[in-house]
């Protein structure tokens, strides 16, 4: 959530521990949690492949949609310093692997001779992906192609309404419930019975129905500590809304609900928004995934609002992710357009000209950096095709060529980079040998499945030059 919260992100961004007194730069924490993971798997898959070797697998790392470029940025080098070159690694948006995994099961079924559901992943047919995560709730409109391949309709959004929020909720009953400073005395003193009250309250948050009592174990040494206080245990505000049974917590279906409520509201209101806007106006399903999508009171309250439209949620919504991003691992351009989510473009000094597509030229001759649109706010992006090209002056003996990036989620874009709403979010930097005369470089700027891909060509001999695009300082 610090990625998603943090609009001015920087790669020496900090994390505190548990105790909240402690803290390491999240980069070395990400690239911990990553190589544990892929060490474990390559242990595991090697068991069955004996002559498997680490370059033979291709990693796919999945992150959410409505995540800034620097995030993205942020996990390719948590990836990097975890020891999996960027060669062997594809960064997959988490709604887009899902739908393609639902497509692939629906595929399937037809071929098996059952009913899909009612066609939602047809040819031509448009669905929105409600990634329901444990911090954010991603959010994309899409459409299946002829070939297969999938479109983004209107471009990712979402909030920070995801199933964590549930269980901050969750933690405060319990403090009100036992007390504040008897819950951070557990806290600080039982470390392992703290993170099994921590899953357990995940497994239940999953399980919660709206009309029964909500049971949670808990662990010896938080009984202890609340009887010191309150040889009772339940604060007499409780009394009648909670009980405990033995060792069991159990929460009484109003409280329940209160604690979903908010939440819920936000989804819902969020959801049909986005469903009264002109691009989405022909989905027919909504395919609710991750671990959130396991709550039954979620998606009983979904299903209730949107009973017009083809609410899917698979057996399993907690590792469709997992498995789609598997599928878009071995597939070449499995998703084929997306939306621009802001107005992309550089800063253009006075004099500086820009080719456009028509051959003609638009020169600046103000002295305050304009900013030049290279890709207008939700306008459809074509993966792997060029979608903008300028000339760029080159000075002889330039060693390198720096070109800032700036965004901006205004209506209309920016006229300068300095307008309020307008801010730069990356650098695209390439290299160049040593130009004996004054040149000139066409840029080039495509954008793959999540990231910007720039070449440049040199004017007089042709010669290419790839540049890289950095979002993170």
């Amino acid at each position: 959530m610090q990625l998603y919260k943090n609009r001015d992100l920087k790669k020496s961004l900090t994390i505190k521990d548990i105790s909240g007194k402690k803290e390491m730069k999240a980069v070395d924490v990400f690239a911990a949690c990553i190589e544990h993971l892929k060490n474990a798997t390559f242990t595991r898959a090697k068991q069955q492949i004996s002559n498997l070797e680490e370059e033979d697998i291709h990693w796919v790392l999945t992150v959410p949609a409505i995540w800034s470029e620097a995030a993205r940025q942020f996990m390719i080098d948590a990836a990097e310093k975890s020891g999996i070159n960027e060669d062997n690694l594809t960064l997959a948006l988490e709604p887009e692997a899902a739908a393609l995994c639902c497509k692939s099961l629906e595929i399937q079924k037809s071929d098996k001779g059952q009913n899909p559901k009612l066609g939602s992943f047809s040819s031509g047919s448009r669905f929105l992906v409600v990634d329901l995560g444990g911090g954010t709730v991603d959010i994309t409109a899409n459409e299946v192609m002829a070939t297969g391949q999938i479109k983004e309709i209107h471009s990712a959004s979402g909030g920070p309404w995801g199933g964590n929020m549930i269980n901050s909720k969750m933690w405060s009953l319990l403090r009100e419930i036992f007390g504040a400073e008897v819950v951070s005395t557990f806290t600080l003193k039982n470390r392992e019975d703290y993170l099994d009250l921590v899953r357990e309250i995940e497994r239940q948050k999953r399980s919660f129905k709206s009309d029964s009592k909500c049971t949670i174990r808990i662990p010896g040494s938080l009984i202890v500590e609340v009887k010191k206080s309150n040889p009772d245990m339940i604060a007499d505000k409780y009394k009648g809304k909670a009980e405990m049974r033995i060792n069991k917590l159990q929460i009484f279906p109003e409280v329940l609900k209160l604690i979903f409520k908010e939440g819920i509201d936000k989804i819902i209101g969020y959801v049909q928004n986005l469903l009264n806007e002109p691009e989405t106006s022909r989905v027919k399903s909504i395919l609710l995934v991750g671990g959130y999508a396991s709550c039954g009171l979620l998606v009983h309250a979904i299903q209730e609002h949107f009973n017009h439209l083809t609410v899917i949620c698979p057996l399993q919504p907690d590792v469709i992710v997992l498995k789609g991003a598997v599928i878009m691992g071995h597939m070449e351009t499995p998703i084929v357009g997306r939306m621009a989510k802001y107005h992309y473009g550089i800063a253009l000094a006075g004099g500086e000209q820009k080719s456009n597509f028509d051959g003609s030229h638009t020169s600046f001759t103000t002295s305050k950096q304009e900013f030049y649109t290279i890709i207008p706010k939700g306008s459809p992006i074509q993966v792997n095709e060029v979608v903008t090209e300028y000339d760029f002056p080159i000075e002889n003996n330039q060693e390198a060529a720096n070109i800032q990036i700036y965004a901006s989620e205004d209506k209309e874009p920016p006229k300068l980079i300095s307008e309020v709403n307008c801010r730069k979010i990356g650098l695209i930097h390439i290299k160049l040998p040593r130009f004996r005369r004054t040149t000139k470089l066409r840029i080039m700027i495509s954008n793959d499945e999540t990231e910007f891909k720039v070449v440049a060509r040199e004017e007089y001999t042709g010669r290419c030059f790839v540049g890289i695009c950095r979002f993170l300082d």
